[in-house]
């Protein structure tokens, strides 16, 4: 969705920003209005298939695979030459609908992190161990708890490029754009 937006307004973001399709490569080139719909938008992308396959099998299990389905949909889009965002809010579509605690748990940690730190990045990073310690921890069936542990570590390893720049102090803090300036 990050990619049609932007699109929409004459941008490319794989050649834009950080390159990356999502909500935060969004704002940071076209501002908050736009973060906010591709946001809604990309977690939108993860809930309605995972609702549709709960409500249409009954299985928490069937939900989730189809939920991991639309997450791996978007980061490596056929439409986009496998190439696509960084599983964030995508995730946090299909937590909403089988595990609203844990999702909850982990926008708390994203925004605890975005709060203190200023990077979108780290707050993720953060999100995503938040989400892998609930899990581990949290009682339930296995198979869906797996599934979301593989989703935190998918979703850490995506970040990968951005903890090389935050380790050499060259990852840029966060704040929404609001002209084409900030392309580079």
């Amino acid at each position: 969705f990050g990619w049609l937006i932007a699109r929409t307004k004459g941008v490319d973001l794989l050649k834009s920003g950080s390159g990356n399709i999502g909500a935060s490569n969004v704002g940071r080139i076209l501002g908050a209005k736009w973060y906010a719909l591709t946001l809604a938008c990309d977690i939108t992308k993860g809930a309605l298939p995972t609702l549709m396959a709960l409500r249409m099998t009954g299985s928490d299990t069937m939900a989730v695979i189809i939920g991991m389905v639309a997450v791996l949909g978007h980061c490596f889009s056929v439409f986009l030459r496998f190439r696509g965002g960084k599983a964030v809010a995508t995730t946090l579509g299909v937590l909403l609908i089988c595990q609203p605690i844990a999702a909850a748990t982990s926008l708390a940690a994203w925004i605890i992190a975005m709060a203190v730190w200023r990077y979108a990045s780290l707050a993720s990073i953060f999100a995503a161990a938040a989400l892998i310690t609930f899990e581990a921890v949290m009682p339930g069936a296995m198979a869906v708890r797996s599934a979301f542990i593989v989703l935190g570590v998918i979703t850490i390893i995506r970040h990968r490029s951005n903890v090389t720049r935050l380790l050499r102090h060259e990852e840029p803090k966060y704040t929404f754009g609001t002209s084409r300036a900030n392309q580079g």
